[in-house]
């Protein structure tokens, strides 16, 4: 039985101390390598140790449980986490298991004889994903032969002979003298509350990509054509169609169609969204690299066009520079920025957006010259640029922007919230620089912590974590450019009782540490 690398991650020093003595670990093979204070300790531990098991805290200081476990599947790394919880912390137990946690366990529930009965567990779990595991990489062997040969074809890397020879080798049978291509491709959805982690992505796309196949080869057992169908990544989806034996073009024509239409009916019946490009019929040795390049044409333009079925057009087409006046606005923005003119910044945005659309920017260089202004505005927001579709992502990416850079208005109360959360903003608002937090809040309020927290996410647009952080920043920024008095001092003065961590929420905020704002303030704060 081979032993278990494990790591424990929980701000409270007791928590740790008092799991680490019990003799469950040693009796079923479990070893503690590490243990961590807060997620970015956790992260570290784990990249040096390779652990096997990650036992985490949902909440903890600066990096949370939620956030690791994001990371962690962000970067696919296979570690089996187990989530610990108190009795309020059903909403962020139930943000943990979307984000990739394998269980969940209450911390008052744990002793000797339930962790024992949990590793047991955890351990069969374990090994019942690795059999998965390989049983899958089996069945995927087939499935991976074919992505690499088409992606070596698609990139040029094999022609004439050593084409059919690389075709052979990965079962491909089809010539694809004359072929189409129809591409799928995932809409992530727009709203903040519906975004996707990658690990759920993923996951739903190799869902989809089982039951894309299997529909398929039922349609095409009914057709007289050869299909393959591959799954590129990153949410898109080829069907290479081989008509290479059929000699009317306007059969040719039929053929995609109906296989473009079966593609849309099996689309339509998932939960999410798909786009679908179509190429024309190609004919020639270089037939499939041109079927593809003209799909992968009308995916770009679909950057643009909302039409759920896109077939390809010879006039229809992107273009590979940016458009004439975006350094002017760019300039605004920055100016809208430094003058808090948050009306100026959001009508910038909207020119912004105009003008790509009038020139159909081919997407690439739109999402560099997004990334690259959100760098020079400080945003330190983690976005899965790779996973964005249409220019209206990175409208809705602005506007979410706007509220984080002008965020001082986040802080506000508005005027029809809820009896209940607007006592306990208010209770934030004027105790902020004591210890407080959901607890006392909850308590103020007369309700219970984890309804409040839910409540306040949803009245006031923000979470409370958030709404009580965002009041000690500000007032932090503004003792750091009013007074001279001491940074440790002015965190305290803030609401801050640790040093480490308002250092570290303060930079995380502004891009900056303490010291550097307080030289070079941010003038829209």
């Amino acid at each position: 039985m081979r032993q278990i690398k494990t790591i424990i991650a929980d701000d409270d020093y007791l928590v740790r101390s008092y799991l680490k003595i019990l003799p469950a670990w040693k009796e079923n093979d479990f070893e503690i390598v590490g243990e961590a204070r807060d997620g970015e300790e956790a992260y570290r531990i784990l990249m040096e140790t390779d652990a096997d098991l990650l036992i985490t805290d949902v909440s903890m200081p600066f990096v949370n449980g939620i956030e690791l476990i994001k990371k962690i599947r962000r970067e696919n790394k296979r570690v089996y986490i187990i989530v610990l919880s108190c009795h309020d912390d059903f909403e962020y137990v139930k943000d943990a298991m979307k984000e990739g946690a394998n269980e969940y366990v209450l911390k008052n529930t744990l002793d000797q004889d339930s962790l024992s009965q949990l590793l047991v567990n955890t351990r069969n779990s374990m090994e019942e994903q690795e059999k998965k595991d390989v049983f899958s990489n089996n069945a995927s062997d087939n499935m991976n032969r074919k992505g690499l040969f088409f992606n070596r074809v698609l990139s040029g890397a094999v022609k004439g002979e050593e084409r059919e020879v690389a075709a052979r080798a990965a079962g491909i049978t089809a010539s694809f003298h004359n072929c189409a291509v129809v591409c799928m491709c995932l809409e992530i959805p727009e709203a903040e509350e519906e975004r996707w982690t990658h690990f759920e992505t993923e996951q739903q796309c190799q869902i989809f990509y089982q039951r894309l196949s299997h529909e398929l080869e039922e349609h095409f057992q009914k057709e007289s054509c050869r299909t393959e169908v591959i799954y590129l990544g990153t949410g898109i989806f080829c069907c290479f169609l081989d008509l290479s034996d059929i000699r009317k073009s306007s059969v040719m024509q039929q053929k995609l169609t109906d296989t473009a239409v079966a593609c849309y009916k099996i689309c339509k019946k998932e939960e999410h969204s798909y786009r679908i490009c179509v190429s024309n019929v190609c004919i020639g040795a270089d037939a499939l690299i041109q079927a593809y390049q003209q799909a992968r044409e009308m995916m770009h333009v679909s950057f643009y066009d909302s039409r759920e079925i896109l077939y390809y057009q010879p006039d229809c087409h992107v273009n590979a520079s940016l458009p004439d006046g975006l350094e002017e606005c760019r300039k605004q923005i920055h100016k809208a920025l430094a003058e808090k003119d948050q009306t100026s910044f959001a009508e910038e945005g909207r020119k912004v957006w105009n003008l790509f659309r009038g020139r159909q920017t081919e997407s690439r260089l739109v999402l560099q010259w997004f990334r690259a202004l959100e760098q020079e505005m400080g945003i330190d927001i983690q976005r899965d640029y790779r996973n964005v579709t249409s220019l209206h992502q990175l409208e809705d990416w602005y506007q979410k922007d706007e509220e984080y850079l002008f965020y001082k208005k986040k802080t506000q109360i508005p005027e029809n919230v809820n009896k209940t959360v607007r006592i306990a903003a208010n209770y934030i608002q004027e105790h902020f620089k004591e210890p407080i937090g959901l607890t006392e809040a909850a308590r103020e309020a007369g309700v219970n912590p984890s309804y409040l927290s839910y409540l306040f996410t949803q009245e006031m647009g923000i979470g409370f974590s958030n709404f009580l952080l965002s009041q000690r920043l500000s007032c932090a920024g503004e003792l750091l450019e009013q007074t001279n008095l001491k940074i440790r001092e002015i965190g305290e003065r803030s609401g801050f009782h640790d040093y480490h961590y308002f250092s570290k929420a303060f930079k995380k905020r502004y891009g900056m540490s303490p010291a550097e704002y307080r030289r070079h303030p941010m003038r829209h704060q």
